[in-house]
C-alpha cells in the first residue's frame, strides 16, 4: 500500500508539472503580446520579438469610427462615412463619401493612390509591401458616390470600384508610437448596400512593432505574428469590458 501511494503521488506530481509548463507557455505568449502592443501591463520578451501585432475585428463603418492600431487607448486614425440625400421638387439626389483622417499623431498618414484628377487612399492588395518607398498623405477620400434620379449615378475612388465595391483590400498606414513611426494596415471590404449607398466594413488591422520596418499587407500567420482577438487580452487589460 505504501508503494502504491508513493507511485500515485509521483504520477500526480508529473501531471501537475506538465500542466504548469503548459500554463507558463501561455502566460509567456500573452505577456509577449501585451508588451509588443505597448500596454505596459504584463512583463515578457522585448517588443522586437513580436514584430507584427494583428487584431481581428468586424465592424461596419457608419459615421465616425476610431482606429487604434496598437490598442494603447490612443486613436491613430478615424474612418468615416458621410451620407446625405434630398428630394426638392421631386428631384431626388444624394451624395456619400468614405474617407480617412489622422487621429492624435500629426504625422500619421496613409498610402496614397494617384489618378489624373485626384489623390485617394490606396486600396492595396494582399502581399503589397508598406514602407519607406510609398507615398503617404493625410486626410484623404477613399470613395465617393453621387446620384440623381434624373441623371443617373457616378462612382469615384478605388474603394468603391465603380459601384462594384472591393473585398479584403488594405489601407496602408504609418503612425507614431512614442516619437517613432511604425507601418501597418487596415483590412476593409466595401459592399453596395442598396440602390444609392455603399457600406464599408473593417475586418482586421495590424502593425509592425519595429520602427521604420516595412510590413506586408495581409500577413496574419507566421512565427513573427501575434494575433490579438478583440475583447479579450487587449480589452481586458485596458478595462474596456
Amino acid at each position: 500500500m505504501a508503494y502504491l501511494a508513493q507511485a500515485t503521488a509521483g504520477v500526480k506530481t508529473r501531471s501537475q508539472t506538465r500542466l504548469s509548463s503548459h500554463l507558463e507557455k501561455n502566460l509567456l505568449a500573452y505577456a509577449a503580446a501585451a508588451t509588443a502592443a505597448g500596454m505596459g501591463i504584463l512583463t515578457g520578451p522585448p517588443a522586437a520579438d513580436a514584430k507584427i501585432i494583428y487584431t481581428k475585428t468586424n465592424q461596419q463603418i457608419s459615421g465616425k469610427v476610431p482606429l487604434d492600431l496598437n490598442n494603447d487607448g490612443t486613436v491613430d486614425f478615424y474612418l468615416e462615412t458621410f451620407h446625405i440625400s434630398s428630394c426638392p421638387a421631386g428631384d431626388c439626389h444624394g451624395f456619400q463619401e468614405f474617407f480617412v483622417q489622422p487621429g492624435s499623431g500629426s504625422g500619421n498618414e496613409v498610402v496614397a493612390a494617384e489618378t489624373a484628377y485626384a489623390t485617394w487612399g490606396a486600396a492595396l492588395k494582399a502581399g503589397a509591401e508598406i514602407g519607406t518607398s510609398d507615398r503617404f498623405t493625410g486626410r484623404v477620400d477613399l470613395g465617393k458616390f453621387w446620384w440623381a434620379e434624373r441623371h443617373g449615378e457616378h462612382w469615384s475612388g478605388p474603394w468603391v470600384n465603380g459601384g462594384h465595391g472591393v473585398t479584403n483590400r488594405y489601407l496602408g498606414v504609418k503612425f507614431e508610437i512614442k516619437g517613432k513611426y511604425h507601418y501597418g494596415w487596415a483590412r476593409m471590404s466595401v459592399t453596395r448596400g442598396g440602390d444609392y449607398a455603399f457600406t464599408p466594413t473593417l475586418t482586421g488591422y495590424a502593425y509592425e512593432t519595429i520602427p521604420n520596418k516595412a510590413i506586408i499587407a495581409g500577413k496574419t500567420k507566421g512565427p513573427d505574428v501575434v494575433t490579438m482577438p478583440p475583447d479579450t487580452l487587449g480589452s481586458l487589460a485596458w478595462g474596456r469590458r
